[in-house]
């Protein structure tokens, strides 16, 4: 199948222009008006596609927050990737002994990590770094053990037992890579965190801290006061979220319990579990009581390709996609006919919808989804728009007048008349409109969505 690869072009001077650091001149912010308008004007003229909105039509809002993604993108993240791949490789020639296995193992912790929170749909709910980062900690600051994880085994089970039983309330997670933290840094970081934590009540729920987490460094985090010398970049209020962290804590409280079982139950044994019992370690199906809602998703969810070199004997086995005529010329019309016989690098249908449901509705819900073997997305409703809450231009979209009676509570009663004093209807507080939610669901996933599932009382 060959590999795939994806260029990105950095200009510092663009970043430096959309974060306001430097002065353009007028004449050339002109002359790039009109080039841009040209090209754009060329490309889009002979298609239906939407024109995208240029740098010199954006807002203030819009290049900086455009500023922040392209700093995450190409400095940020490539400066973690850095560190964290000197962490894997590094060998203490001294202590060959002590570290063997140590970080070497790191790779593997980091794939099962990730595949455990895939498995039960997490992965919207962190960012990736976040979970590298996690791992690291258990290799960079392994007490009380007396030594880093000497296997993924190991590693994986105290990748749980630290979801399980760190008090993100009252500590945050130090990750002192390539020990540029000095003791005063350290102390300081607490001292921010505890007043955070009294003063500031959006806070991240998961306080992961980093060398690089200063205060100076942009930060996504803008709800943070200023003069902080210390802030999570990986880890924001809504990633996760309270109640995400509170469901990732208690599902690892319960792999470890059932991993200890499987453990004991094969020593008992003497025998070897099967394997589908260890799997489902790394599953779980979707429950209906779980989410207010649920999308399912058809055939069509399976185009992507996917690697896997879990139970295989070859290296790697590769699932090509199958995408009938039908469906190939209804949705691809520029693609010929064998293309659904060809590997679509880089299409993910499921990943791809719900980012798009996260950027229209993020405010409303959060997501729950696999993206490597799922096929549903369960949505639930932010614990705080499940009460009305006070009419804001916010909050006015999806939305309806509340019922004084509750009766319309995260529904449509519209059709309803009121009847008496308690059922008086108010217009200050509001509550969302499910049905019209519902109903742009499915129009985003015309095509992808094979049914949809309301659990709301």
């Amino acid at each position: 199948a060959g590999f795939a690869f994806r260029v990105r072009i950095r200009n510092d001077r663009q970043m430096d222009l959309l974060s306001g650091k430097a002065k353009a001149n007028i004449l050339a912010i002109q002359a790039a008006k009109v080039a841009e308008k040209k090209a754009l004007a060329k490309e889009f003229s002979n298609s239906g596609l939407e024109r995208p909105k240029v740098e010199s039509q954006m807002t203030a809002t819009e290049r900086k927050t455009l500023a922040e993604k392209m700093n995450e993108e190409f400095v940020r993240r490539p400066q973690l990737h850095s560190q964290l791949h000197a962490l894997h490789t590094q060998v203490d020639s001294e202590n060959d002994e002590i570290n063997k296995g140590g970080a070497h193992v790191m790779s593997a912790v980091v794939q099962l990590a990730k595949l455990w929170i895939c498995g039960h749909r997490f992965w919207p709910c962190f960012k990736e770094e976040a979970i590298e980062l996690l791992v690291a900690s258990l290799f960079l600051h392994y007490k009380p053990y007396l030594h880093p994880p000497r296997s993924a085994f190991s590693g994986f089970t105290r990748f749980l037992n630290l979801l399980a039983n760190w008090e993100w309330q009252f500590f945050p997670l130090i990750v002192n890579l390539n020990n540029e933290m000095s003791e005063v840094d350290v102390s300081e970081c607490v001292k921010e965190f505890t007043s955070q934590n009294q003063n500031n009540p959006r806070r991240p729920p998961m306080y992961i801290i980093t060398p690089d987490d200063r205060g100076s460094i942009t930060s996504p985090n803008s709800n943070m006061k200023k003069g902080v010398k210390w802030r999570p970049y990986w880890t924001t209020k809504s990633q996760p979220s309270v109640a995400a962290l509170t469901r990732v804590t208690d599902l690892a409280k319960a792999t470890l319990a059932l991993l200890d079982n499987l453990c004991s139950e094969q020593a008992n044994a003497g025998s070897q579990v099967d394997g589908e019992v260890w799997q489902a370690l790394f599953r779980s199906d979707i429950d209906q009581s779980d989410h207010d809602i649920i999308l399912r998703l058809n055939a069509l969810a399976e185009m992507p390709e996917t690697v896997s070199n879990i139970g295989d004997d070859d290296d790697y086995s590769v699932k090509k996609s199958k995408i009938s005529s039908s469906v190939s010329t209804r949705f691809y019309k520029n693609l010929a006919k064998e293309a659904g016989e060809t590997i679509l690098v880089g299409v993910e249908p499921l990943t791809n919808y719900g980012e798009a449901i996260r950027a229209h509705f993020g405010d409303l819900m959060e997501l729950y989804y696999d993206p490597v073997n799922g096929q549903d997305i369960g949505l639930n409703f932010k614990h705080r728009v499940r009460d009305p809450v006070k009419f804001r231009i916010a909050v006015s979209s999806y939305s309806l007048p509340y019922h004084r009676n509750g009766s319309s509570k995260l529904g449509n009663d519209s059709e309803s008349e009121p009847e008496g004093e308690n059922d008086k209807i108010t217009f200050s507080h509001v509550v969302p409109n499910v049905d019209e939610i519902v109903a742009d669901l499915a129009t985003m996933g015309k095509g992808l969505l094979k049914s949809i599932s309301v659990n709301i009382p």
